[in-house]
């Protein structure tokens, strides 16, 4: 486990050296540009749904809910400069998906149980599972189009 640990960790270092690591979000670039702040619609919250987001997955909740149909879970890590990339694709698949196909997210730092049972050596590792069983998987960044074609596949 420290070595796997020790090599995500190099490899993160190694991909900040090469494409760069940036600590600032773009809220934090708007919050303190010299520009106005962008005005807010005056409607009611209950107006506009709330965009759906992928399932905080564990240990403890992973069987459960990749059980029945189909379900894409992304194998990440906070440190992870690529899973960055990733992450907010993976966002949009589950806006797109919702009351589809189930989207989760697993960060192998706190559940490495189960992604040592998945044989998940880099990240972010993308498995597609249709009723409990892994019916594809994806390594490295992939585009919202491949994804979603994926799960059509198995929709």
């Amino acid at each position: 486990m420290m070595k796997t640990r020790l090599t995500f960790a190099l490899l993160a270092l190694l991909l900040c050296a090469v494409f760069g690591c940036n600590s600032h979000s773009d809220d934090q670039a708007a919050a303190t540009s010299d520009e106005p702040a962008a005005a807010v619609p005056d409607t009611p919250a209950a107006e506009a749904p709330a965009p759906q987001k992928p399932i905080v997955l564990s240990d403890a909740n992973f069987d459960e809910t990749i059980k029945s149909g189909v379900t894409l879970v992304d194998f990440w890590a906070t440190w992870c400069g690529p899973c960055r990339t990733q992450g907010p694709i993976v966002d949009k698949v589950a806006e797109a998906y919702a009351g589809k196909a189930k989207v989760g997210k697993l960060d192998v730092d706190q559940n490495g149980a189960t992604a040592r049972r998945f044989g998940v050596n880099a990240i972010p590792t993308l498995i597609i599972f249709k009723d409990g069983e892994k019916v594809k998987q994806f390594v490295g960044v992939q585009s919202e189009a491949k994804l979603k074609a994926a799960i059509d596949e198995q929709l």
